[in-house]
């Protein structure tokens, strides 16, 4: 894993293959942006299909449950923010993936 630099902002990040997608941040906006979120007055715009798919848990009623406490939450990411900061979870290696998985699927 090599190191980059953007020669824009001089920040270092830890691989040279996310140099394109940084470069992102200092284009005009909407420029390169390839998915729409399609709720009607929303707006959100992505480079990646994975954050549009993220994103539109917002939209969503689905729910994630914490399994420590009353808490719902909309997506696995903030899932996982709740409970290390509220329970002191400490994940075990590449589990995380596979409980947040089956968290959603018997929720």
């Amino acid at each position: 894993m090599q190191p980059g630099q953007c020669d824009i902002c001089f920040k270092v990040l830890s691989r040279v293959s996310d140099l394109p997608r940084h470069k992102m941040t200092h284009a005009e906006p909407g420029a390169g942006m390839k998915f729409t979120c399609p709720s009607i007055g929303c707006g959100y715009q992505t480079t990646l299909r994975a954050n549009l798919n993220t994103h539109m848990t917002t939209h969503s009623d689905a729910k994630l449950h914490c399994p420590e406490c009353d808490k719902t939450l909309k997506n696995a990411s903030s899932l996982l923010v709740h409970r290390k900061s509220q329970h002191g979870y400490e994940p075990n290696g590449g589990r995380d993936e596979v409980e947040l998985f089956l968290i959603w699927s018997c929720s």
